[in-house]
């Protein structure tokens, strides 16, 4: 009976605690703004063949070059080629290189974070002095130099990422779980006989989730940023895959921003809503994952 009502009862708690999370998160109107902007477009790239019947690879000189109409409705670029569907395509892959790329990195920092932070000594120090080795060098200099010798592609490019983007979240996570393994909660986890990776991931690593989600947030957005700057320099994904950052490459020249201004603002406007929309989210759920508010 008393373990039926223990359960009982923490079943109580979590789902009070669910509900104020949520009614948190329901209360901040950016959040939520966010929240709505991010699925529209993830979900409009998500139905790009339901959206338009145009291949954005397919080139079509009789087509170059034409105004915004009813057929094209963001027009087409130099070769013939549908901006919109461009646009939509495009997304998927800017998206999933953002998502893949910030998830990987926060799955490795958290990983590496735990252990760092708990164990402490000499594993402590190594995997600080590694962490600090990544963080000296210029991120973007060294993603240039791992995608110059790995070259051109979506895989490469999310393994890059993930590579260079680690150290952080393990940075932060470390800090948390070293403020928090001399609780007495610790204590008593240890001297119950809990093992090890049960105390760092399942009574630690709950009381980071505000941090990490604001650095995962921040990183999809970061990374995002960073395909289109790297495929704008010509460094990142090959440039018969459409995405966000290869459009606006497509526009460097000054004949072409002048009469075609969609072919950049377009993909303009999309980079910037998403990252937008990604902050909002990610201040939202922090706020609402925050136990001292």
């Amino acid at each position: 009976m008393k373990g039926n009502t223990m359960k009982t009862k923490t079943t109580i708690l979590k789902s009070s605690l669910s509900r104020r999370n949520y009614q948190k998160f329901i209360a901040n109107r950016l959040a939520v703004a966010g929240c709505v902007i991010m699925f529209l477009i993830l979900a409009a790239s998500l139905a790009a063949p339901l959206l338009t019947p145009y291949d954005p690879t397919f080139i079509d000189l009789s087509q170059r070059e034409l105004p915004i109409s009813w057929q094209h409705p963001l027009g087409t670029d130099r070769v013939g080629r549908d901006i919109m569907a461009r646009l939509l395509y495009g997304g998927r892959v800017s998206i999933l290189i953002g998502l893949v790329s910030a998830g990987g990195a926060a799955l490795v920092g958290v990983m590496l974070g735990c252990i760092s932070g708990y164990y402490g000594g000499w594993l402590d120090k190594v995997l600080l002095f590694i962490s600090e080795l990544f963080m000296t060098f210029p991120r973007t200099l060294l993603v240039l130099l791992c995608v110059g010798i790995l070259g051109q592609s979506t895989a490469n490019m999310i393994g890059v990422f993930i590579l260079t983007g680690w150290p952080g979240t393990q940075r932060i996570v470390r800090a948390k779980i070293i403020s928090l393994r001399e609780e007495p909660f610790v204590e008593s986890c240890v001297a119950n006989g809990v093992s090890a990776w049960s105390i760092m991931f399942h009574h630690l690593l709950p009381n980071t989730l505000g941090p990490i989600i604001v650095s995962a947030t921040t990183s999809v957005a970061g990374y995002i940023l960073s395909e289109a700057g790297l495929s704008f320099l010509g460094m990142g994904v090959p440039p018969d895959v459409p995405t966000w950052g290869n459009i606006i490459n497509a526009a460097k020249r000054m004949d072409i921003v002048q009469n075609l201004p969609m072919l950049w603002i377009a993909p303009g406007v999309a980079i910037s809503l998403f990252v937008l929309s990604v902050n909002f989210l990610g201040d939202g759920l922090r706020d609402a994952f925050d136990a001292t508010q």
